[in-house]
């Protein structure tokens, strides 16, 4: 029998060595894979951004969410469970107030911020607009973060007017004077939003909607709260609230008039 080399036993050890990595490798790979989850990325968009915070803060409050939502990477504080402290500690990393909780050791835990902020004033952070929402984008942009000129409040979730800087009531109208995507008519101070007549007493205007249920002096009809009663029979509109030219059988014939061969009320 030939004796073994003495020159092959290193060759044997590296083969051994070589086995044994590729064997741990294998076993590894899993747990390695499983690190790649990013903390706070509830969408699974690759990055945490303000509206993983607000999808976060859905969760927690057992609100319908839309889309894919993973509970591992909203549960920041690790407690086994999706609350409002996980939400604003997702948001605070969103926006560059922190850094990643000391347990968290996945591989994308690192000392940076998330993202680079283009600048530190809010009013330079334009968003896309929820989808579940109106889009008035046509007369505004949306903003997660808006940092009012007039008072320095930051204002949340807000459609700032493309024509005056101003912002949108919630019914995404414009109600500054002299912009050209205001509306006088959409004013709710100066107008009913209901029934359109202009606010105030008398014939032809809207004394605005109920706070409680009562019953018409007038004509004794039950006006429930917060319905806009304007077809009382002695509140007969005779006169045009747009133009205050004659109406003709309820409709208004003023050719400059906004509701020019419309019916009124």
């Amino acid at each position: 029998m030939k004796k073994r080399s003495i020159h092959s036993i290193p060759m044997v050890v590296v083969s051994v060595v070589l086995i044994v990595f590729s064997l741990l490798s294998v076993v590894m790979i899993p747990a390695s894979a499983a690190g790649l989850t990013l903390l706070g990325d509830v969408n699974e968009d690759g990055i945490v951004k303000v509206n993983d915070a607000k999808l976060t803060l859905r969760q927690s409050m057992g609100l319908a969410i839309t889309g894919s939502f993973n509970e591992k990477n909203a549960d920041w504080d690790n407690d086994g469970k999706v609350s409002i402290t996980d939400s604003r500690n997702i948001l605070r990393y969103a926006l560059g107030l922190q850094k990643y909780p000391a347990w968290y050791k996945g591989e994308d835990a690192t000392e940076k911020w998330p993202t680079e902020r283009p600048s530190d004033n809010p009013t330079e952070w334009p968003t896309e607009a929820p989808t579940d929402t109106p889009d008035y984008s046509d007369r505004a942009t949306f903003y997660e973060e808006y940092k009012s000129p007039d008072t320095g409040r930051i204002l949340k979730d807000v459609w700032i007017c493309k024509g005056c800087n101003k912002r949108l009531d919630r019914s995404g109208n414009c109600l500054t004077e002299g912009c050209k995507y205001y509306d006088e008519h959409k004013n709710p101070v100066l107008y009913c939003q209901q029934c359109g007549l202009p606010k105030g007493n008398g014939v032809g205007y809207c004394p605005g909607p109920p706070v409680n249920d009562y019953i018409c002096p007038n004509c004794g009809e039950l006006v429930k709260k917060g319905t806009c009663h304007h077809n009382c029979k002695n509140n007969i509109i005779t006169t045009c609230p747009y133009c205050r030219n004659e109406l003709i059988n309820g409709v208004c014939y003023e050719p400059g008039c906004s509701h020019y061969m419309k019916k009124v009320g």
